[in-house]
């Protein structure tokens, strides 16, 4: 059972067949393929999921999983489980590096969002379990000092995993994970990444769903609310229990998943005609009918049945996307690669390497342990980190500069084990890898 989106509303698809979902769903209840039979799945020692462990997932996840089960779950499918295992300790050595550094960059941005986190929300009003996000997120800027940094969304993001797992170091690297692993590693660089998949968004609503008139101002209010779903991964906007069963699916499937979410977002609006084009107005219609759904088996329709967004079209878009963005903004040139131009050495980023070889993930980084002794010539983060950049005499010698200004004001008082993530340029016509 197929729909054409390109030529129907999704009204007309009658609710995008939601039958064929609930017959899916109902087949596997027959078969007894539910989570409660398999709690092997969320053992305490069960470290990573295998290949056959994720088919299963997928099939177990067409009914919902026991609120008792989905801590181990994230825990474990996002891969953080087997990193607190293989880097112990690190998570404390980051946070010690911390608090001997108060000038540390993002501090000010993090400390003012702690108070912005979820304030109707009785846990994180509790001020203990706001200094386990705040502790969590300087730890994960501190990591990631040389590219994301800190950007705000981070804390609906790892105050909702906070929520469910309610523990800090696992927190941390399950929120580590989802940044560094489950998004393009440009995603929130100069939100380049977000822009790159907000306009493949805005191609699926017109094209696909025709949601998008010619409108501006809808248009650009769309756009907001694309935005602010991509940046805080629907954290910041759809109800706890929604946000759950989209994470729980998102974490097994990646980052398409987010595109056919709002897909479904689209078809909860799609029938009401919005007087004032503004983000309030469509953000409280959209909260007004999410709570009016009683249960999640339209959203999974469109998450698990509908195949008309798949990883190959998103990865195809991003480059084609990717390589307008960085054009528009004057990054490269019409012959940049001809000239064989090389980028900023000392950046962690390469133009070639992030267009032309269209690298998406940030496994796609060398990780290495910085030893103190790092020879200059081996890497350029060597002066990244300035040992005796700040000290007791001298802790205002910055306040006039920009937080991204002085990112490379960090006094570390031990490189040993601070794990820091880079990318080879390539962009020298010598390391270009040739077309066969």
């Amino acid at each position: 059972m197929t729909t054409n989106t390109n030529e129907e509303s999704p009204v007309d698809q009658k609710k995008y067949e939601l039958l064929l979902f609930l017959q899916e769903k109902n087949k596997r209840k027959k078969q007894k393929i539910l989570w409660q039979n398999h709690p092997e799945l969320v053992d305490k020692n069960k470290l990573y999921y295998t290949d056959q462990d994720k088919a299963l997932i997928k099939q177990l996840l067409y009914n919902p999983i026991p609120p008792e089960y989905r801590a181990e779950y994230w825990f474990i499918i996002t891969g953080a489980k087997l990193e607190l295992k293989n880097n112990p300790g690190y998570y404390q050595k980051l946070k010690q590096l911390i608090q001997k550094n108060q000038n540390f960059p993002f501090i000010k941005t993090i400390n003012l969002d702690m108070h912005r986190t979820f304030p109707s929300m009785q846990f994180f009003k509790n001020e203990e379990n706001l200094t386990k996000l705040n502790n969590i997120l300087k730890a994960f800027s501190l990591r990631n000092c040389s590219s994301i940094g800190y950007c705000q969304g981070f804390n609906y993001i790892a105050g909702q995993l906070l929520l469910v797992l309610n523990d800090e170091e696992k927190v941390f690297w399950c929120f580590t994970k989802i940044i560094e692993d489950y998004l393009p590693y440009d995603f929130y660089l100069k939100f380049t990444g977000v822009r790159v998949d907000m306009a493949i968004m805005h191609s699926i609503l017109v094209k696909k769903l025709k949601f998008i008139d010619e409108n501006q101002e809808l248009n650009l209010c769309i756009n907001n609310l694309v935005s602010r779903c991509f940046i805080s991964l629907y954290s910041e906007i759809v109800d706890i229990g929604i946000l759950q069963n989209i994470w729980d699916i998102f974490f097994i499937y990646g980052d398409t998943i987010l595109f056919r979410t709002f897909i479904f977002i689209a078809f909860v609006l799609c029938d009401k005609k919005f007087k004032k084009y503004n983000i309030e107005t469509v953000h409280a219609e959209l909260t007004k009918k999410l709570k009016q759904i009683k249960t999640n088996d339209l959203l999974n329709y469109f998450l698990l049945i509908d195949k008309n967004i798949n990883d190959s079209y998103i990865k195809e878009n991003r480059k084609i996307k990717k390589y307008n963005i960085y054009k528009q903004n004057g990054q490269f040139d019409e012959n940049y690669w001809e000239k064989g131009t090389i980028c900023d050495i000392k950046s962690p980023f390469c133009y070639y390497n992030n267009v032309i070889n269209d690298i998406t993930k940030f496994s796609e980084y060398k990780i290495f342990k910085l030893k103190q002794n790092t020879n200059k010539n081996d890497n350029y983060f060597s002066d990244i980190f300035k040992k005796d950049k700040f000290d007791n005499n001298n802790n205002n010698k910055n306040d006039n500069n920009n937080e991204n200004d002085i990112k490379n004001e960090i006094c570390v008082v031990s490189f040993d084990d601070i794990l820091i993530e880079r990318m080879k340029h390539v962009c020298k016509k010598e390391n270009q890898i040739k077309e066969e």
